[in-house]
């Protein structure tokens, strides 16, 4: 797995300063220092928040090769 896409029902924050509908994570490209299985975990607990606090109504995730 090298990249993944998350797309958000509504605009999600996620730690940034603009809420954003869609998030890739490709770490062929990124040199962060997480595995991608981190980044997904750091963005999916944040993700669950917004779904109890802030009405956000689902999400996906798409796994690309």
């Amino acid at each position: 797995m090298k990249s993944v896409k998350i797309k958000f029902s509504q605009p999600v924050k996620l730690n940034r300063h603009e809420p954003v509908t869609e998030v890739i994570i490709d770490k062929t490209v990124s040199e962060g220092h997480n595995s991608i299985e981190r980044d997904i975990q750091y963005i999916l607990c944040g993700v669950m928040g917004d779904m109890r606090y802030r009405g956000l109504k689902s999400f996906t995730v798409e796994l690309i090769k």
